[in-house]
């Protein structure tokens, strides 16, 4: 390009949408407090209100044309170790979502010799077709012995665990 060369451009975006709902537990009953996600477009982590009702936004355009997934609404309590994932249509608005028994997931992080490393970092990450995605924001950390717990994974799906500690660099 020329340096007095002056080009226009002109870029279509697309509104970013938003999804609202209520959670519930198996009995029916609103839940507050259990954060939702979408995966893996998600551009935050909600929490449901006194009311179990949320609004989650995420934009749908990061995956466009052929190789689009289907987004995931991630919803969990890990207080009550209840947790879900719902597949989210096209143009969906609404979601309302029931958490169910979950799955806690129990480890340690060591370094080469067997010894536990204290203060790893440990996401857990759900497993689709052509991506993966963290399901939580926050970061377990390893106690002492380097032994972790991740309570209020949704189950019927896979994930990998995503594990790094400063020094020792990250494995999947």
């Amino acid at each position: 390009m020329d340096p007095d060369t002056t080009k226009s451009l002109k870029r279509q975006l697309s509104p970013i949408l938003k999804i609202t709902g209520v959670v519930r537990d198996e009995s029916g009953k609103t839940v507050k407090g259990a954060t939702l996600q979408i995966c893996p477009m998600g551009r935050e982590e909600v929490r449901s209100d006194a009311e179990g009702r949320f609004e989650v936004s995420w934009n749908p355009a990061r995956f466009p044309g052929e190789r689009r997934q289907t987004p995931l609404l991630v919803c969990r309590h890990v207080e009550a170790d209840l947790a879900s994932v719902t597949m989210l249509p096209d143009g969906a608005k609404t979601c309302d979502v029931t958490l169910k028994p979950s799955v806690t997931v129990r480890g340690k992080v060591v370094n080469a010799q067997g010894r536990g490393i204290a203060n790893a970092r440990i996401r857990p990450m759900i497993r689709q077709t052509m991506w993966s995605s963290i399901i939580t924001r926050d970061s377990i950390r390893t106690d002492a012995g380097g032994n972790f717990e991740i309570r209020a994974i949704p189950a019927e799906h896979e994930y990998d665990l995503y594990a790094s500690a400063e020094g020792y660099g990250s494995k999947r």
